[in-house]
């Protein structure tokens, strides 16, 4: 089963990503969690449906340290972020301005 927002431990050291990824999930999956098992019993695979793999991932996202993610999991949110952010259809702004809005300019 998915891990509710509720349930997630707020540790100092993990990366907050809450500012970019505001929809985290808040209940329980839309659909059912279907496990695959190998023949020894053991749970080897779990299927969501896609929009639960995309709650899923946004929790990730909010309450994991990036730097301790392995790649496939970073590609799955990197991925989600472009397309909600393709998704919004805003006008292009330049990487140099927003980084200065934020105090990160180089």
């Amino acid at each position: 089963m998915l891990p509710l927002l509720r349930d997630l431990p707020e540790d100092e050291s993990a990366v907050s990503a809450r500012d970019r990824v505001p929809e985290v999930l808040t209940g329980a999956p839309t659909h059912p969690p279907r496990f695959v098992h190998n023949e020894r019993g053991e749970v080897v695979e779990v299927i969501l449906s896609l929009e639960d793999y995309r709650a899923f991932l946004r929790v990730l996202a909010a309450h994991m340290d990036w730097d301790t993610l392995p790649a496939y999991p970073q590609d799955a949110i990197d991925r989600l972020l472009v397309e909600e952010a393709k998704a919004e259809a805003l006008s292009p702004r330049p990487l140099r301005e927003l980084l200065s809005e934020t105090g990160e300019t180089p």
